[in-house]
């Protein structure tokens, strides 16, 4: 468990320091390979971590010293990719997020309103239908809203990005 620990706390460091280097480096574009390096860089500070500081915990019993240690680095090598589709979802702009930042611009919106400011009926229909169906919109026969799951994940995708040093929408 303790190796899951480490291995969950230097993901966290790998984080934390792309984050600072995204907000350094000020630019639009994506620092996707940055964060690799900076990522197997904590990897290895992970396995250092394990070799030398927990291994050498003789007095330590219990579930904290299972043999988990390539387990935890496995587990550090999944999250890479998962972090990095939660970073890169930042910057598109999809049919789904510019309805979402119109709902979320104008409070409520009607169909025609709606097909004022995207002229595609098809694609209109094609979006807001599983926003709904999902639970991000909701609709009361003339109004479309997004539901409280949805402004929250507005919120949580704003904060990202202003931490990113990113513009805001996208």
């Amino acid at each position: 468990m303790l190796y899951l620990f480490f291995s969950a706390l230097f993901f966290s460091f790998t984080i934390f320091t792309h984050l600072f280097w995204c907000r350094f480096k000020k630019g639009e574009e994506l620092h996707i390979t940055s964060f690799v390096v900076i990522s197997l860089i904590f990897l290895l500070g992970y396995f250092a971590t394990a070799r030398f500081l927990i291994a050498g915990q003789d007095d330590l019993t219990g579930i904290w010293v299972l043999p988990l240690e390539m387990t935890a680095a496995v587990f550090y090598i999944f999250c890479i990719p998962f972090f990095l589709v939660f970073y890169y979802s930042t910057t598109i702009d999809s049919p789904s997020r510019r309805t979402i930042a119109l709902l979320r611009e104008k409070g409520t919106l009607t169909y025609e309103e709606l097909s004022r400011e995207i002229t595609d009926d098809k694609f209109i229909m094609t979006r807001l239908n599983p926003l709904v169906e999902f639970g991000y919109a909701q609709f009361d026969g003339k109004y479309f809203r997004l539901s409280p799951r949805a402004i929250f994940s507005c919120r949580v995708i704003k904060v990202y990005q202003k931490l990113l040093g990113r513009p805001l929408g996208g």
